[in-house]
């Protein structure tokens, strides 16, 4: 079975955030990060180099830890990641 890359990483949320160049992504990830701190009711944690994860459950068929809810940034996007795996 492969191993799941996408794990958390003990990495700084903030200092994730201050690195993204351009600066309405980078206003955008912080304002993100309050609003999923604030309707989570959970601490920002990377997951992976990229994922801002806000909780986790673990999938019981494949016995791995992933994230609950969170946002990414992908080449010129943010992705919004939400409960039951859909993404907006």
């Amino acid at each position: 079975m492969a191993e799941n890359k996408t794990v958390p990483t003990g990495a700084s949320v903030e200092e994730f955030l201050s690195s993204v160049e351009h600066p309405t992504r980078r206003e955008d990830g912080f304002a993100l990060l309050r609003i999923m701190s604030e309707a989570t009711g959970q601490a920002a944690v990377m997951w992976g180099p990229s994922i801002v994860g806000f909780g986790y459950h673990v999938d019981t068929a494949v016995l791995e830890q992933l994230v609950r809810t969170g946002y990414e940034y992908v080449v010129t996007e943010l992705d919004v990641s939400q409960p039951g795996g859909g993404r907006r």
